[in-house]
């Protein structure tokens, strides 16, 4: 709470966004689609904050990106149905700007790195918990009984849990490697 008094709001509503996303993953789409929408508006509005003097410069591998995404836009544009692609090509240019979005956050705040790794661990040891209360209880931690097809954790119906826990380890390994090094 101290740390976060030193900032502006814009930047607290960045940093809690960013770290709410992994559980945002596990509540559903939806949630995570707003928060996502909430970390660009924040990261846009940063940016139109800084300073004027501040020059714009992309390196080789930010030109390849765009150049990438500007193939895809004329791609779209070339189909027989445009409507159809131009609505998944223009959009995955939010993927791009959460990527700056969290570069921002690693320059800005020495700290998130360490609070990212706190909200990712909490998740995933979360998860698995739910996970192992499912298969020795046959319920959830919620007391929801499970269906016959097996543990889901907070899943539901759809089998994800193992994709989830293999997906996030990975980020777990490199977050805890990065700060240890520090």
């Amino acid at each position: 709470i101290k740390l976060s008094k030193k900032n502006k709001l814009h930047i607290n509503i960045l940093f809690i966004s960013v770290l709410l996303l992994p559980f945002s993953l596990i509540a559903g789409p939806l949630i995570m689609e707003i928060l996502i929408f909430i970390i660009i508006i924040s990261f846009i509005y940063s940016l139109a904050l800084r300073s004027k003097k501040t020059k714009f410069s992309l390196n080789s591998f930010e030109l390849l990106i765009f150049g990438f995404y500007f193939l895809l836009i004329v791609s779209s544009l070339l189909s027989d149905h445009k409507l159809i692609s131009l609505k998944s090509s223009l959009l995955s240019i939010r993927f791009i700007i959460f990527v700056y979005a969290i570069i921002f956050l690693l320059k800005k705040l020495s700290y998130f790195l360490k609070y990212f790794l706190i909200s990712i661990f909490l998740c995933f040891v979360l998860t698995v918990f739910d996970g192992y209360v499912q298969f020795f209880f046959g319920r959830d931690i919620f007391f929801i009984p499970i269906k016959p097809w097996g543990v889901t954790g907070f899943f539901g119906e759809e089998k994800k849990l193992g994709s989830f826990l293999v997906r996030f380890f990975p980020i777990i390994i490199g977050c805890y490697l990065l700060i240890s090094k520090e």
